[in-house]
């Protein structure tokens, strides 16, 4: 019988790059030993990143209803204001939560999971874009500062290192793909900047949700007496669940 050794022969592209063999199955095959507890955080992480991607339309059509075009006083362009918080709920929770459990819960192999997370990774990015040309439009034609509170320099910060992650990981693993040992090195910089950019965008939602509560204030209102804020408080307990299970995925226990 013949006998080989990694020194004998240099590695071939599919043992540097196991996403380049066709003949990797589509389904992991550590998957069947999954225990029922581990499946079961799973379907409940996804559970909450549908219910949070659901109640977060539910909380536009309530804000569409109760303020319209002139939500909280805005003279023009005021469905922007109310589309803002809605693309970037989807964008920093659902999204990034998706991109980040991409890798660590679905059963498929290492090419499709890989192309899934860049797929959502490239919609939370394509989201955030458009809430804050949002954002900015509406403070435009409403004569209102840009970049005046503590949520907007957290939110424009997010967003700023969501760019760069997403630039940064389509160079070194998609195209053109820099080398292996180049790859491999940078990658525990790129879980650490996805995780930092998902608890940001958590922090910047949850302080968007404060401001917003003190713009209704500012207007007059009661805040503890107003739906919408009721609502939004339920989104937010929801988002940071969400953001809960989807961190306990990335570092459970039973990984180290």
């Amino acid at each position: 019988s013949t006998q080989s050794t990694w020194g004998s022969f240099a590695p071939s592209d599919t043992q540097l790059f196991p996403e380049l063999n066709m003949d990797t199955p589509l389904l992991s095959s550590n998957q069947s030993s999954s225990s029922f507890g581990r499946k079961l955080s799973i379907a409940t992480t996804f559970i909450l990143l549908g219910l949070t991607f659901i109640f977060t339309f539910v909380a536009f059509l309530h804000k569409a209803d109760d303020g319209g075009k002139d939500f909280v006083g805005a003279k023009t362009q005021g469905w922007m204001f109310n589309w803002h918080p809605i693309v970037m709920v989807l964008a920093f929770t659902v999204a990034m939560g998706n991109a980040l459990i991409s890798f660590e819960v679905l059963p498929f192999s290492h090419l499709v999971k890989k192309i899934i997370h860049l797929l959502f990774q490239w919609t939370a990015l394509v989201l955030s874009i458009t809430g804050i040309i949002f954002i900015f439009r509406f403070h435009s034609e409403n004569n209102i500062v840009d970049l005046y509170t503590a949520h907007s320099i957290i939110g424009i910060i997010t967003f700023s290192i969501l760019g760069f992650q997403f630039l940064t990981g389509f160079i070194l693993y998609f195209f053109p793909k820099l080398s292996e040992p180049i790859r491999a090195g940078w990658m525990p910089n790129h879980k650490f900047i996805g995780v930092a950019v998902f608890v940001m965008g958590a922090m910047s939602i949850a302080s968007g949700v404060v401001d917003r509560q003190r713009i209704l204030i500012d207007f007059g209102f009661r805040a503890e007496r107003d739906e919408g804020t009721k609502l939004e408080n339920a989104l937010l307990a929801l988002c940071l669940f969400t953001t809960a299970a989807v961190l306990f995925h990335v570092y459970r226990p039973a990984k180290k």
